[in-house]
């Protein structure tokens, strides 16, 4: 399967959309017939696309391939701004979604979304194999 993780940054600077999809089509939650999650598959990936081309998003891409993410199905999101006091997360997970406003849960989230970054490909060659997994569907 060449599936691949798609996180989209919104250009304020928090993560706007994700998605999962893969050379089979299948994604988490896909019902009906392998066709119709193929085209639901497609369908989702030429809206990240639209919304990278209108400037609307980032994405970042980590290959399913890569090491160190091993069980990472989890969401997560970190909406911050100018006054780091009113920062909030979210991380959501099999047993439940969560927020969260501590600092030092703050931190862990900060430290994952610096591992996610480092670990994924830029937004060029993100959109680049985004386009070409839609072409395989």
């Amino acid at each position: 399967m060449n599936s691949v993780r798609v996180g989209a940054r919104s250009p304020g600077g928090g993560i706007a959309a994700a998605a999962v999809a893969g050379r089979s089509g299948a994604l988490p939650g896909s019902r009906g017939s392998a066709g119709c999650a193929s085209r639901n598959s497609l369908t989702q990936l030429r809206y990240v696309l639209d919304q990278i081309d209108a400037g609307h998003a980032a994405v970042r891409v980590i290959p399913v391939d890569c090491e160190g993410f091993a069980g990472a199905g989890a969401s997560m999101m970190y909406s911050g701004g100018p006054v780091p006091t009113l920062d909030t997360g979210l991380r959501d997970s099999p047993a439940g979604a969560g927020f969260c406003d501590a600092e030092a849960q703050l931190e862990k989230l900060r430290t994952l979304f610096r591992q996610v970054k480092s670990a994924s490909l830029d937004p060029a060659a993100s959109r680049d194999l985004i386009h070409r997994v839609a072409k395989e569907l």
